[in-house]
């Protein structure tokens, strides 16, 4: 399984848990803790090349964002 993992720097006012429930309210019905915790926002896909699952992580750290995928379609 391939992991890939990032930091960004954030330019601008960003809030993850803002973000997090924007998702959650937008999602049709996700899996129990898809959402994921306080404090991360986690969802699963698949991917456009082959269709293989995908599950990506994001977490805030002050105004970086640390995003983290993973998965057989990465």
């Amino acid at each position: 399984m391939a992991r890939h993992e990032v930091t960004y720097e954030v330019t601008g006012p960003w809030s993850l848990e803002s973000s997090r429930e924007f998702w959650e309210e937008m999602a049709p019905l996700p899996p129990a803790g898809a959402a994921g915790t306080e404090g991360t926002l986690r969802t699963a896909f698949t991917a456009d090349a082959d269709w293989r699952r995908v599950t990506a992580e994001v977490g805030q750290s002050g105004s970086a964002a640390r995003i983290v995928v993973t998965g057989d379609g990465v």
